[in-house]
């Protein structure tokens, strides 16, 4: 017969990863992940530029009374075609070694090189090839004329201030991976991997419709480019439509395709922002919330109960409990467990509020950016040409961000409509992102704002209407109203001491008689059978919880299981939630907690050992009694970066294959067994 904790001692399992990375700075994740990601989207887009910064010459003659349409264009001179065309197939070289890198067919320490000086030539010979254009006249040639520049000009001029963007990320994400930040492999999805290539085809499928409409409509190449932008971004001015029925007929699946292939872009896009870039800083917010708490609780003497109660500290001798209970009743190592639970429950839900409106106002902050610069750069242009204001351009930019193309304000210079281009790429996905983060914390705001209001007016809730007011100013004022009463400090609250029920399993998967048949087990009560569980009863109940979990798994959204359920799981594990032997105290940094927990630390002394230290009592370090842990602590089972059910099933796959592994030895009769072939 065994004992479920008990039985734990034959082969024993970890409950904490002393092994496991904890999340490093913010950072150092960009430099791994977002910066290759941005370096593959642009990096296409300045090849794509370049392309047309060779279409067409870079000057125009400047006949009064001509628009930019009818006026003649001044070749370029043979050489500046020449240096055009090689920094070019540098880029596309650079271009293709980024993309077999991320496709794993070249190794980072090769590729990288490559495309970083592919990128930063291309950036300088453009430069210095602009630089030369826009010189005084006779530089390029004897002509003395006045001249205008094109748009394969201002095409070169944003592929060169691409080109050295991208090439500065990279030599970030090359920095990280040579001084051991991160592996030399970038950490990507199947679908981010492909983004580039999306990328790449998109703006294939720009420049070709382009060309083939301009033969169709008999317009300027990049009159084509501009209305192909345009439609595609479902913007539609109407200043440029088709006319003939071939240009209509070749319209329905220009569209129809084209359009798709942005929301593609614009998900894959979404997915980097929101999936990645959110749980990276949900984690770190965590941290840092938990940090806090822990810091404020002992900093205002409050720490009594974060301190775990030995077995050999007599019953009489707990500690009474400090904090919301003016009867000091005393408290077991089950409800103590149980209000560090409750805390990191609170700190991760309003670590989830804080981290999705820190997205939201980052997300806000890129839309006003292109919305108010780009306005101002395009009255810089448009100025010349149609007097236009700084609210004209506000006014164009908003309309075009919204996708309405009313078509009263249209770009005509060359310099807009190039700039038109490189300016919707960056600015709808940017309006798409701030949409998506926006319904996660506006749109909530107001959903629960008028629930809150209707409870108060109509029917109002069990905190009364007091109450529900209180709740909807600390919300509006996102956190700075009734701060002290909706502190984290509030949710470490302990219940008198009580009986735990253990149940033989989850969900009706076994019974449970709910009696408490032995209320004096450290607040944690046997089943009604009073004999230990024997192997195959132990077995049975890991393969009842393991078929609940995997359940689970499937569940929208993630489950997050009560207290009551993981001290079961846990117990399962050989960790019994009643005993103090393998709990400790949370650490925390700080020298002033420190100095005025001198006795506490006198008391327990591992109490206050530092978790990042090398200390053999260090949260996560083994030792004969098992290994010490907290619900708060940074090892705990809810700071990891996977799904509870994810961690549990784990865990108790490892201990039902040990379970299983032990009796096979003792049917061997402890001869050597073979060992199965892992193929995970």
């Amino acid at each position: 017969m065994l004992d479920p904790v008990q039985s734990a001692g034959k082969e024993k399992l970890s409950i904490v990863d002393d092994d496991e990375p904890r999340p490093g700075p913010s950072r150092w994740w960009f430099a791994s992940s977002a910066f290759p990601m941005i370096a593959g989207t642009l990096g296409p887009v300045a090849s794509g530029f370049s392309i047309c910064a060779l279409a067409r010459p870079w000057r125009q003659l400047a006949n009064p009374g001509d628009s930019s349409r009818d006026r003649e264009f001044i070749h370029d001179p043979s050489w500046l075609l020449a240096v055009n065309g090689i920094q070019l197939g540098m880029a596309l070289i650079s271009n293709m070694f980024l993309l077999l890198n991320m496709a794993k067919r070249i190794q980072f320490s090769v590729a990288q090189p490559v495309t970083i000086v592919g990128w930063y030539s291309s950036s300088i010979c453009l430069m210095v090839l602009l630089s030369l254009a826009a010189g005084p006249s006779g530089v390029l040639d004897d002509v003395k004329d006045e001249y205008i520049w094109t748009e394969s000009f201002w095409y070169g001029l944003w592929a060169s201030i691409l080109y050295m963007i991208v090439a500065s990320l990279l030599v970030v994400t090359v920095y990280g991976a040579y001084t051991k930040h991160y592996s030399q492999n970038f950490h990507l999805t199947g679908s981010q991997r492909t983004l580039m290539l999306q990328t790449i085809l998109f703006l294939m499928y720009i420049l070709l419709g382009a060309l083939v409409f301009s033969v169709v409509e008999g317009w300027a190449y990049f009159d084509a480019v501009y209305w192909a932008d345009a439609t595609l971004f479902t913007i539609g001015f109407g200043d440029l439509v088709p006319s003939t029925q071939v240009g209509r007929g070749l319209l329905l699946p220009y569209a129809f395709v084209g359009i798709i292939s942005v929301g593609l872009i614009i998900g894959s896009i979404r997915s980097l922002i929101l999936e990645r870039a959110a749980s990276r800083v949900d984690a770190r917010m965590v941290e840092r919330m938990r940090r806090k708490a822990i810091r404020s609780i002992v900093v205002k003497g409050k720490d009594a109960v974060l301190r775990p109660i030995e077995p050999s500290i007599d019953s009489s001798a707990s500690p009474s409990l400090v904090m919301n209970n003016p009867e000091e009743e005393a408290y077991d190592e089950f409800a103590r467990r149980e209000a560090e639970f409750n805390l990191m429950r609170t700190i991760h839900y309003q670590a989830g509020v804080h981290s999705r409106w820190l997205t939201t106002i980052v997300s806000i902050g890129p839309w006003l950016i292109l919305w108010l610069l780009g306005a101002f750069i395009f009255v810089q242009f448009e100025k010349p040409y149609q007097q236009w204001t700084y609210f004209d351009g506000i006014y164009f930019t908003f309309v075009c961000l919204t996708t309405l193309g009313y078509g009263d304000r249209t770009v005509q210079s060359n310099g807009g409509r190039s700039f038109f281009l490189f300016w919707t790429l960056l600015a709808l996905p940017t309006m798409t992102v701030f949409i998506s983060n926006a319904s996660e914390t506006i749109v909530k705001v107001v959903r629960v704002v008028t629930l809150e209001l209707g409870k108060r007016t109509v029917l109002p809730g069990e905190h009364g209407s007091e109450g529900d007011l209180e709740t909807i100013l600390y919300m509006l004022s996102f956190g700075r109203l009734f701060k002290r009463k909706f502190s984290l400090e509030n949710d470490l609250y302990v219940q008198p001491k009580r009986s735990r029920l253990e149940c033989d399993s989850v969900d009706e998967q076994v019974d449970c008689d709910l009696s408490n048949d032995d209320p004096s087990r450290g607040g944690v009560a046997q089943p009604s059978s009073s004999r230990p569980p024997s192997a195959a009863e132990q077995q049975y109940r890991l393969i009842s919880a393991i078929s609940t979990i995997a359940r689970d798994l499937r569940a929208e959204p993630n489950k997050h299981y009560p207290y009551e359920q993981w001290a079961y799981y846990l117990r399962l594990l050989g960790e019994d939630e009643g005993s103090g032997s393998t709990h400790r105290m949370p650490n925390i940094k700080l020298a002033m907690a420190r100095r005025r927990n001198r006795m506490c630390r006198c008391m327990i002394p591992w109490a206050w050992d530092d978790e990042d230290s090398g200390s053999q009592h260090e949260e996560g370090a083994s030792h004969e009694e098992g290994v010490r842990w907290s619900w708060l602590g940074n090892r705990s089972p809810l700071m990891k970066q996977v799904t509870e059910g994810e961690w549990l099933l784990e865990k108790l796959t490892k201990k039902l294959k040990g379970e299983l592994k032990e009796g096979w030895k003792e049917e061997a009769g402890g001869d050597e067994i073979e060992i199965l072939p892992d193929f995970s």
